[in-house]
């Protein structure tokens, strides 16, 4: 007949061995995913001699549509500009589409923001430049 340490220390040791196997089951359920977005934006800015050419450029991983609206705010010595374009988008999935195109002058390099911004089925999302 067992004795009543060894019937003890068994005991311990399954209660034990259940509350670590417990623990590990709560650190073990899989994290919270974040959804990602199909659709993306960039603003492609390019130098070409005495003019700097802005474009609002959209892509997809699918086929989808939506409304875009590009905003251009300028401020050198120059002067200050404020422009605003906007319109619909259908983009193919894996394309990359320039929905809208501006030029400055290339003194303005330095002195301006643009903003985009696309709205559709899969969600919303922005991308600033500079």
């Amino acid at each position: 007949m067992p004795d009543v340490r060894t019937v003890f220390l068994k005991g311990l040791l399954t209660a034990v061995l259940g509350l670590v196997v417990s623990c590990a089951r709560v650190d073990a359920t899989p994290a919270k995913v974040e959804q990602v977005m199909a659709i993306g934006c960039r603003i492609r800015v390019t130098a070409d001699g005495e003019t700097i050419r802005i474009e609002a450029v959209a892509n997809s991983r699918e086929d989808i549509n939506g409304h875009y609206r590009f905003d251009l705010q300028k401020i050198s010595a120059n002067g200050a500009s404020h422009n605003v374009q906007s319109g619909n988008f259908n983009l193919q999935a894996n394309r990359e589409e320039a929905l809208s195109t501006t030029f400055l002058g290339a003194s303005d390099a330095g002195h301006f923001q643009a903003r985009l911004a696309l709205d559709s089925a899969s969600g919303s999302v922005s991308c600033v430049s500079p």
